[in-house]
C-alpha cells in the first residue's frame, strides 16, 4: 500500500493534537497547584524595636473551585483561629485579586523571639528560631546587621489548617495554600536595606567589619555556683596595626570589672573548632592572632551581665535548670543550660562565629541529644542547648513513721549529703522531696 506525502502529513496532524492537550492539561495542573504569595516587610525602628507585616495575595478567580464559600469565609476563619501573637488587618480586594495582612509588633528582641517561637510551634515548625539584629557604632563589626533562620510562611502555616478545620478548603488542598516567598524588604527607620535574597528567611549586612574569624568561650562551672571563662577572640588572618588598635580600644571598654586581656590566643585550645589562615612563627605575629579574655562571675546571673558586656547586647542570655531524679537507688542531678551567645558586633559575618562551651566537676557538658558541640559551620548567634548529669552520693538515709491522735501517719524522710552537692542542687533537692 503506497502513502503520499500529504496522507503521511493528515496522519501526523492528530498525534500533534493529542500532544497539544496532555501538555495544556499538565500546565493547568502546575498553575491549579500554585498557592498565594507570601510578602514580607520588616520595619525596624532600632535594634529593638519594630513590626513584621506579612500579606497572603490571592486571586479568587484562580481558586473558586477550590474554596467553600467567598471572601467572608476565609476572613471569618482567619478571625476565628488569628494568635494572639498577631494582629489582623483584614483582606483587602481589587477584583478578584485579594490580600490578607498581618503584623508582629515587638519591643525587644526577646518579646520578637518569643512569639516567633509560639507561632512557628503552632504552625507545626521544628525550627528553633534565631534572631539577630544590631545597628551598633562602637563594635568591631559596625553598621547594620538582621539574620534570621525562619520564614514568613513558616509563621503563617497555621492558615491553612485553620481553614480546613473550618471546611473552608478541602485537607488535600492544605499543603498547597501557601505558594512561594515574594518580596522581602527590611527597613531600618527610613533606610531600605538590601535582604541577601528575594524572600525570607532574612540576611542584612551594611557594615564595616573589624571582626574576628571565630569566638571561643570556653566556662567551668565550680561547686558553689560560681564560674570561670576564657574567651579566645580568634582573627581571621594576623591583625594589622589599624585593626589591633580596634580591637584593644573595643576591649579595653567590653572587659568586665576584674577581667584581664592578653595577646595572642592558645592554638591548641582551638584547633579542633578553628585554623587561622595564616600560620604566625614569630612571637610577634602569635601576638596578633588575636586576644584571649578571662573573667570570673559569682553565679548565672552576674555570668549573663558580664557576657552581655563582652559581646555588647543583651541577646547574649543563658538559663539554668536542674532536676533531681531517682535512678536504680541512685540520686542524679540533670544541669541544663540553654539560651544563645550572640557575638555579631564581635564577629564578622565572614568568619565561624562563636561557640560557647560550658564543665563543671562531672566532666564537659554535651548537647541535648548527645551529639558534640563544633565550631564548623556558621554561629553568629549560636543557640545554646547544653547538659551534664552528675550523681549526688547519700551518706545516711533514715525513715520514721509517726501516728497521731487523730489517727494520721507521719512519714518522714531524712537524706544527708556532702554540703557540696546540696550547694550544687538545693533548689532542685527540696523541689524532689516537698510533699506534692
Amino acid at each position: 500500500m503506497s502513502m503520499t506525502r500529504d496522507d503521511a502529513q493528515v496522519t501526523r496532524t492528530p498525534m500533534r493534537v493529542r500532544y497539544l492537550g496532555v501538555l495544556l492539561v499538565l500546565a493547568a495542573l502546575v498553575l491549579s497547584a500554585c498557592g498565594a504569595r507570601v510578602e514580607t516587610d520588616l520595619g525596624l525602628e532600632n535594634a529593638e524595636k519594630g513590626s513584621r507585616t506579612m500579606s497572603i495575595s490571592f486571586n479568587m478567580k484562580d481558586n473558586k473551585d477550590y474554596v467553600k464559600g467567598d471572601i467572608n469565609s476565609i476572613d471569618s476563619s482567619i478571625k476565628k483561629h488569628l494568635p494572639s501573637e498577631l494582629s489582623y488587618e483584614g483582606i483587602q480586594t481589587d477584583g478578584d485579586k485579594a490580600r490578607a495582612t498581618f503584623k508582629l509588633s515587638f519591643t525587644s528582641i526577646s518579646e520578637y523571639r518569643t512569639k516567633v517561637e509560639n507561632l512557628l510551634k503552632l504552625s507545626g515548625s521544628s525550627t528553633t528560631p534565631t534572631i539577630s539584629i544590631s545597628d551598633s557604632t562602637t563594635g568591631l563589626v559596625q553598621g547594620v546587621q538582621v539574620s534570621e533562620n525562619f520564614s514568613s510562611k513558616e509563621l503563617l502555616g497555621w492558615v491553612p489548617e485553620s481553614l480546613v478545620v473550618d471546611g473552608v478548603i478541602e485537607s488535600k488542598r492544605k499543603s498547597s495554600v501557601l505558594g512561594t516567598e515574594d518580596k522581602t524588604t527590611v527597613k531600618m527607620g527610613d533606610r531600605e536595606l538590601k535582604n541577601s535574597s528575594s524572600s525570607t528567611p532574612i540576611s542584612v549586612k551594611d557594615i564595616k567589619d573589624n571582626g574576628f574569624g571565630f569566638v571561643l568561650a570556653d566556662a567551668q562551672v565550680q561547686q558553689n555556683g560560681s564560674y570561670t571563662a576564657k574567651i579566645f577572640f580568634v582573627a581571621k588572618d594576623i591583625m594589622e596595626p589599624d585593626k589591633a588598635k580596634a580591637v584593644d580600644s573595643y576591649l579595653q571598654s567590653a572587659t568586665p570589672e576584674g577581667g584581664q586581656v592578653s595577646k595572642g590566643v592558645d592554638e591548641a585550645s582551638i584547633k579542633n573548632y578553628y585554623t587561622v589562615s595564616s600560620k604566625a612563627s614569630t612571637s610577634a605575629g602569635k601576638e596578633e592572632l588575636g586576644r584571649t579574655l578571662t573573667f570570673e562571675a559569682s553565679n548565672l546571673e552576674d555570668m549573663n551581665s558580664k557576657l552581655q558586656k563582652i559581646f555588647g547586647n543583651k541577646n547574649t542570655e543563658l538559663k539554668q535548670e536542674q532536676e533531681v531524679n531517682d535512678t536504680s537507688g541512685k540520686l542524679m542531678v540533670k544541669n541544663h543550660v540553654s539560651g544563645q551567645v550572640d557575638c555579631s558586633i564581635v564577629c564578622s559575618p565572614e568568619g565561624t562565629g562563636a561557640l560557647f562551651k560550658l564543665s563543671g566537676s562531672n566532666g564537659v557538658y554535651t548537647e541535648q541529644g548527645g551529639s558534640s558541640n563544633s565550631g564548623s559551620s556558621k554561629n553568629i548567634v549560636q543557640d545554646v542547648d547544653l547538659s551534664s548529669t552528675q550523681e549526688i552520693k547519700v551518706q545516711d538515709a533514715r525513715t520514721s513513721v509517726s501516728l497521731g491522735m487523730d489517727g494520721s501517719v507521719e512519714a518522714r524522710f531524712e537524706y544527708s549529703v556532702k554540703n557540696s552537692d546540696a550547694a550544687l542542687a538545693s533548689e532542685a533537692l527540696k523541689k524532689k522531696f516537698s510533699p506534692g
